[in-house]
């Protein structure tokens, strides 16, 4: 590892390019879309929080130096946003959003608390197996049951699906060197001291939530079930299937469904 080379790998020219031009292509359809303005501001975000983030990623991790420079900041922001979290769950001051879920901001969405955690914690496990610096490897080991703070307050379905998703496509990556594969109970064990901060900091309505927050649960009122959006965007997936409606086009598809306010965001 000592005498790796610091450039990780030559960035092909076509292959840069086709973040680019994935990115040209959903502006194109846009235009077809029935729900153009809708569709527009998804795009916008997809291009200003993706596709920018992509592009950075792929000129980042060139170098082997700046690439892991990269993943040791987004584990030291994770970590000091679980800090400031943390303490004010354990003062009383955190701050509440909507459905009792809590973020650093009264006009941030929790959404982005659980997205940005799910990312510190999928780093965080990433170093623990593949690091070479013993300090990076404590660091990130301890900065787990931290992040799991914050990933848990922000009480938000999709980062726990997105790290669910990632969390397999990183083992079945990762655990194919032996010395990886006897680090994952150093992941156990922070992932055991980070449910019990949980359990600690977190209140329990948002450690378990109750049945009518399930996304399909029996105990929503039929309208208000999110297997109805699910539904109708995949028939709208299917068709065309070659080109599709346009960007958005559930947005216009979907049945009205109106969601009482703690149940309003995902």
């Amino acid at each position: 590892a000592a005498h790796a080379p610091a450039r990780l790998h030559r960035l092909p020219k076509r292959r840069s390019g086709r973040p680019v031009a994935w990115g040209g292509w959903v502006r194109v359809r846009l235009g077809a879309s029935p729900a153009f303005a809708y569709g527009s501001v998804k795009a916008r975000l997809v291009v200003a929080e993706n596709l920018v983030v992509l592009l950075a990623g792929i000129v980042v991790a060139r170098y082997r130096r700046h690439f892991h420079l990269l993943l040791t900041a987004l584990v030291v922001v994770a970590s000091a946003t679980a800090i400031v979290l943390a303490h004010g769950l354990s003062s009383g001051q955190a701050l509440a959003s909507v459905g009792g879920r809590f973020t650093l901001d009264q006009q941030a969405s929790p959404i982005g608390l659980g997205r940005a955690a799910a990312t510190g914690i999928l780093v965080a496990i990433f170093l623990v197996l593949a690091a070479h610096s013993p300090l990076l490897r404590l660091f990130a080991l301890g900065a787990m049951p931290l992040i799991a703070v914050s990933f848990i307050a922000a009480g938000s379905r999709g980062p726990v699906l997105g790290l669910v998703v990632g969390l397999i496509v990183l083992l079945v990556l990762g655990l194919r060197e032996r010395r990886s594969r006897t680090r994952v109970l150093l992941v156990v064990v922070a992932a055991v001291f980070g449910a019990v901060l949980v359990t600690q900091l977190v209140p329990g309505h948002v450690v378990q939530p109750p049945p009518s927050a399930l996304p399909c649960s029996g105990a929503r009122p039929p309208s208000h079930r999110r297997s109805l959006l699910w539904h109708a965007a995949w028939q709208v997936f299917l068709h065309p299937a070659l080109l599709g409606p346009g960007p958005a086009s559930s947005a216009a598809s979907a049945p009205p469904v109106p969601l009482p306010p703690p149940l309003s965001l995902d």
